[in-house]
């Protein structure tokens, strides 16, 4: 019996602020499985730290998104109740902003 590997490849890209935290403007990340956007974000967490973490999600409420945050996914930007369960597909391009971010 074979025994198929689903491997998928996603193109990030990061603006202000997070752009700081990750020393880049956009990578290229492989996984191994199709992966929802909450397990990217997760992942994301776990590679570039603290601060990272903190401009995803608003502080007094961890549950919510920072009130700046914007996700887009091929072009679309999302916010619905169900946008965390979305699943990613091999080539999506996926951008982390803020709305407004300034010095």
């Amino acid at each position: 019996m074979e025994v198929l590997t689903i491997s998928i490849t996603l193109n990030v890209n990061y603006g202000p602020p997070f752009d700081r935290y990750t020393k880049k403007t956009k990578e290229i990340l492989k996984v191994q499985q199709e992966i929802q956007i909450e397990e990217l974000i997760s992942l994301l967490q776990q590679k570039y730290g603290e601060e990272f973490k903190e401009n995803i999600w608003n502080q007094k409420n961890p549950s919510d998104f920072h009130g700046r945050l914007s996700i887009v996914i091929n072009g679309r930007a999302f916010r619905d109740e169900n946008f965390l369960k979305k699943e990613l597909k091999d080539g999506d391009k996926v951008w982390l902003i803020h709305y407004f971010y300034g010095g």
